[in-house]
């Protein structure tokens, strides 16, 4: 994907002005050994033990990488590139998945880690969920491609695009249907529960649902992205409060926000075309800023994680690398 340079804030940005702050990057992992370059890192996830895991979007494959950001595997489909003399990519010429065995990916965008330590890919253009052992052990998978139109309802457990998974405590699995504009839910084996959102832009509609993060207030935080803003909902579906984001400037595919919770309950938002991320606290109010169009810092931020020592990482698939950032300072 040929990614655009950072697009110009919009004037009503001034409401961040005076949040930049200053940090300083202490890990930069921008080679993998013996396995070749990233190709547009998108959503990130950690484990219990601290090994990370980042969905390597254009290489259609996950990479394990150690605390310290040193490769430890890669799951992907190479050896059935190989048998088949497969080309980069994963759609043929009328638009459909080469890749959909089990362990295979076309695309994937997010991730999580289970409290179960199972990870769960959101495999965007195979429309389905693959759960996986930290090892890479296939364990399980659910959803097919379908459209629900106009209503929430319609198509249960069938997806189209997802972009994002979240897993809760009690092991539900939450899936931000992008393309269908509403939040779909699962049981720990995979059996539709219910669905919230449906298109529109008042409040509880989604527009192209991407990022999704579980808050320590419990609570589903989702980056409504083309209604220009965050919205929160319980963890059954109510809608609790929204605020406005002011970026996420176009529909292009690239423009993807991700979330992440820090161990204070903020919350962390990508803004990828406007090279930086936001911070807020739980109600919205902006805190401060990573990056900019003007800094050189971040060229298309796309996923951000935060480790168990507030250390900010975020995945740049505009630079191909991973960057991890000192802890903030909101003492000032």
């Amino acid at each position: 994907t040929q990614i655009a340079p950072p697009v110009a804030i919009s004037p009503e940005t001034a409401d961040y002005a005076g949040l930049e702050q200053t940090v300083a990057a202490d890990l930069v992992v921008s080679t993998l050994e013996n396995a070749g370059n990233w190709n547009a890192p998108h959503d990130m996830a950690m484990d219990a033990s601290g090994n990370i895991y980042v969905a390597d979007s254009n290489n259609h494959r996950i990479v394990k990488l150690s605390p310290e950001g040193k490769l430890v595997d890669t799951w992907d489909s190479t050896w059935w590139q190989r048998v088949e003399s497969w080309q980069p990519g994963c759609l043929d010429s009328n638009g459909l998945s080469l890749s959909m065995q089990p362990g295979q990916f076309c695309e994937p965008w997010g991730l999580t880690v289970g409290p179960d330590d199972r990870v769960y890919v959101a495999d965007t253009w195979n429309h389905r969920v693959q759960i996986f052992s930290t090892e890479g052990e296939f364990l399980g998978q659910f959803g097919a491609f379908g459209q629900s139109g106009n209503s929430v309802t319609a198509a249960p457990g069938q997806f189209y695009g997802p972009r994002d998974v979240a897993v809760d405590q009690d092991g539900r699995v939450y899936v931000s249907d992008t393309g269908n504009k509403r939040i779909q839910v699962f049981d720990p084996q995979g059996q539709f529960l219910y669905a919230f959102g449906g298109p529109g832009p008042t409040e509880g509609r989604l527009d192209e649902p991407v990022g999704l993060s579980i808050g320590p207030d419990g609570l589903l935080y989702v980056a409504d992205t083309w209604n220009l803003r965050v919205q929160a909902f319980t963890l059954d579906g109510t809608f609790v409060r929204q605020w406005p984001v002011y970026g996420w400037p176009s529909q292009s595919t690239t423009n993807k926000p991700y979330l992440a919770h820090d161990s204070a309950g903020r919350l962390y938002v990508s803004d990828p075309e406007n090279a930086r991320v936001l911070v807020f606290d739980p109600q919205g109010t902006p805190l401060a800023v990573v990056g900019g169009p003007l800094s050189s810092l971040l060229r298309l931020p796309t996923g951000v994680l935060l480790d168990p020592q507030d250390r900010l990482w975020v995945s740049d698939a505009g630079t191909q690398r991973l960057i991890r950032f000192t802890p903030l300072d909101f003492n000032n």
